[in-house]
């Protein structure tokens, strides 16, 4: 079995925020996830709005997902 994961609907290797607003959009106990472009697509929105979440949630720091980023 390899060490990465895939997206669920198409594929795509995952990345670490792929993985992290899944967990944070749909369910944190899920084993199975979605790229952000599939994930735009679930959730009815755009990539960049899904983006543009995952920059405020490392900016803030108001989610154990999404450590603070130091400026």
């Amino acid at each position: 079995m390899s060490d990465k994961y895939r997206c669920k609907r198409c594929g795509a290797e995952l990345t670490l925020d792929d993985i992290r607003i899944h967990k944070k959009m749909i369910s944190r106990g899920a084993t199975e996830y979605f790229c952000i472009d599939c994930l735009a697509w679930y959730a009815n929105t755009t990539r960049e709005e899904i983006e543009k979440y995952i920059a405020y949630l490392k900016q803030t720091g108001i989610c154990q997902l999404f450590p603070k980023v130091s400026e």
